[in-house]
């Protein structure tokens, strides 16, 4: 039982080390917006894989949530889905799954290896390169292309770090909020944020 036990432990010491240490946070909880939301539809290229689909869409949920009702970010289904557009507007988002060094995705920029992009902030599409990420980097990579798309440049320490780091972009900090709201003529005290505890 007493190895039992050190080897846990010593399971649990490394295990620690071996991985980065996120903080935890929580999300504000502001009054939901209750007028009509702004729709952006978003057309998921079918290329991805079901795990890959899945974090993008969480991606754009917890955005929706950051949102609060004023924008609605709504991933197009393949079927079933009510008013769903036939084709792509040239107001909806697309986001395409590339490989690295796609033409859309240079490999490597500044000395750090490019794992995706926005075409423009407040554009309209986003490039997604899963293979040269770990497989759960796909949502904070979307988390923040889709800061890009929404009107939030580089800027800070958090999710709009202009170079990849997991533990910078697990939400959408309030700077980040800030200059979407800025740039959707959204007020920001009526939007949710994360905060650490």
């Amino acid at each position: 039982m007493k190895r039992l036990f050190f080897l846990v432990f010593l399971v649990f010491i490394f295990g620690c080390a071996a991985t980065p240490h996120i903080p935890t946070y929580h999300y504000t909880s502001k009054e939901m917006y209750n007028g009509k939301p702004k729709v952006i539809w978003v057309w998921i290229d079918n290329h991805f894989d079901t795990f890959e689909k899945i974090s993008i869409s969480e991606a754009l949920w917890t955005w929706n949530n950051s949102l609060n009702g004023y924008i609605e970010l709504r991933p197009i289904l393949p079927y079933g889905q009510p008013d769903r557009p036939e084709m792509p507007s040239d107001k909806d988002w697309v986001i395409s799954k590339v490989k690295p060094g796609d033409n859309h995705l240079p490999a490597v920029e500044a000395g750090h290896k490019v794992l995706g992009a926005a075409d423009m902030v407040g554009g309209h599409n986003m490039f997604l390169a899963p293979g040269a990420m770990e497989i759960s980097d796909v949502y904070y990579v979307t988390l923040h292309e889709v800061g890009h798309l929404l009107g939030a440049e580089h800027m800070g320490e958090h999710l709009m770090y202009p170079h990849f780091d997991r533990v910078k972009f697990h939400c959408t900090d309030y700077l980040t909020v800030q200059q979407v709201a800025d740039y959707q003529n959204i007020p920001v005290r009526n939007l949710n944020y994360c905060t650490k505890y």
